[in-house]
């Protein structure tokens, strides 16, 4: 039973995540370099056809539109009685969000004050963006493979959720909105998430029935 998901890629997203989050409590010179770089990269290529999209794009995980995808996924699932996946996929979202929120509050770093195309309220690190398109794009891509054998359709469909991922990064850093940094910090927080939620809902029940099994 194949599945897009890793501890390895985890425990490595978790390190991502810590390494991000000490650079920005200890205002660490190397991630302000890092930042900026990137920066400059995004800030390099902005005409303003392509600034038009990306500022409609980057609300694609706006608070709003999160809800909407996610009451959408969990009425289709629930038609075709995929109770734990819709389960599995409300309970990510909602632990992304409140997680998120927590962090925010904690580290409290400002946003990006030059460049900026779109104003938004509430703290920096991480980017709630990066870990809802991480999160829900994450859990489509997990219940596509639940439910999909090998097949063009199911590849396309992982690529292009994938690629929203990446957008969404993007499209932060690009209306600067967020630090590279902030970013990096969303999708790894994001995707350690989707794991633990993974692991509990799709590997801890079936244990626990094999367990109950053995023991009659």
């Amino acid at each position: 039973n194949h599945h897009p998901v890793s501890t390895g890629f985890a425990i490595f997203a978790a390190l991502v995540f810590l390494i991000m989050l000490c650079g920005v409590l200890l205002q660490a010179s190397w991630l302000t370099n890092f930042d900026q770089a990137i920066r400059n990269l995004v800030f390099s290529y902005q005409p303003s056809w392509w600034t038009s999209c990306v500022k409609i794009g980057t609300q694609l995980f706006n608070s709003r539109q999160v809800l909407i995808i996610l009451v959408i996924s969990v009425i289709i699932l629930g038609f075709t009685a995929s109770y734990r996946d819709a389960s599995f996929m409300v309970a990510t979202t909602i632990s992304g969000v409140l997680i998120n929120t927590m962090v925010k509050l904690l580290v409290r770093r400002p946003r990006p004050t030059d460049h900026v195309l779109m104003h938004y309220g509430s703290w920096s690190f991480p980017s709630g963006h990066s870990i809802a398109a991480m999160i829900v794009c994450s859990c489509l891509i997990i219940i596509i493979w639940r439910h999909l054998g090998p097949s063009i359709g199911r590849t396309l469909l992982t690529l292009l959720l994938a690629l929203i991922i990446l957008f969404i990064g993007y499209s932060r850093i690009y209306v600067s909105a967020h630090y590279p940094s902030d970013v990096l910090g969303g999708w790894s927080l994001g995707f350690v998430i989707t794991v633990i939620s993974w692991h509990w809902f799709y590997g801890r029940i079936p244990n626990q029935a094999r367990q109950k099994i053995h023991q009659k």
